[in-house]
């Protein structure tokens, strides 16, 4: 899907601050699928099942914050287990 969508080989990945998604509004920036792209829109599940068994942790980790957001995730799971427990 992406591939064929590329005009210009493989496209760069986005930057962490990147709008990915073009905006309603009208910006003289274009979005990453305008400009890396070619596209004004796509389908998010289809680009979500291309996209996952790409991405690393590593991108991840450094693109979302990971290492905080999981922190937080198990820190809210462990509480809700010990809320269960007399």
């Amino acid at each position: 899907m992406l591939s064929s969508y590329a005009a210009n080989g493989t496209p760069r990945d986005p930057k962490q601050y990147d709008r990915f998604f073009p905006s309603k509004k009208t910006d003289k920036d274009l979005s990453y699928l305008e400009s890396q792209l070619e596209r004004k829109s796509i389908d998010k599940m289809e680009l979500a099942f291309e996209v996952a068994p790409r991405m690393t942790k590593e991108m991840m980790r450094l693109r979302f914050d990971l290492e905080k957001q999981m922190t937080a995730i198990i820190e809210k799971i462990a509480l809700w287990n010990d809320e269960g427990e007399v």
